[in-house]
C-alpha cells in the first residue's frame, strides 16, 4: 500500500482483520501451564469450602433467594435480594470491593469470583446492611 495505490488481496483474505492476536495466545500458554501447575484435588476442596462458606451465611440474609441446586451446585452462585435492583446491587458492592456480574443475560440476579471466605463475609455483610438485618 502506498499513497498513490492500494492493492487488495483476493478472497477470502480481502477480509482479513490484521495481525492476529498475538498477546492474547502467548496469555492463553500462560493460562494453560499455570493452571496445569495446580493440584486440582486442593483446587476443588477449596473451591468447595468457598461454596460451602457463602451459601451457608447468604441464607441467613433475609429476602436473598438463590437459585444454587445443591446436587448440581458449581462455584457459581446466582442470587438476587429483593427490592434491590440487581445494577444498585452491583454499584454498591463495587463500592466495597466486590466485584459481580449484573443484568438481564443473568435472570435479574448478579454473580461474582469469591478467592477467599473473607470475601464472602465481606459480600454478606454487604447484602446484610443492604437488607437492614445488621
Amino acid at each position: 500500500m502506498t499513497f498513490a495505490k492500494t492493492t487488495y488481496n483476493g478472497l477470502p483474505n480481502k477480509f482479513e482483520a490484521g495481525t492476529p492476536n498475538i498477546s492474547g495466545s502467548i496469555g492463553l500458554g500462560a493460562a494453560v501451564d499455570f493452571l496445569q501447575g495446580l493440584d486440582r484435588d486442593a483446587a476443588e476442596r477449596h473451591e468447595t469450602a468457598l461454596l460451602d462458606h457463602a451459601t451457608a451465611a447468604l441464607s441467613k440474609i433475609r429476602n436473598f433467594a438463590s437459585w444454587v441446586r445443591p446436587a448440581t451446585r458449581q462455584a457459581l452462585v446466582s442470587f438476587a435480594v429483593a427490592g434491590v435492583h440487581p445494577h444498585d446491587l452491583g454499584t454498591i458492592l463495587d463500592e466495597d470491593g466486590i466485584a459481580i456480574r449484573t443484568g438481564h443475560s443473568l435472570r435479574h440476579a448478579g454473580h461474582g469470583v469469591l478467592q477467599t471466605t473473607g470475601d464472602g463475609a465481606r459480600l454478606v455483610r454487604v447484602l446484610q446492611y443492604l437488607r437492614g438485618n445488621r
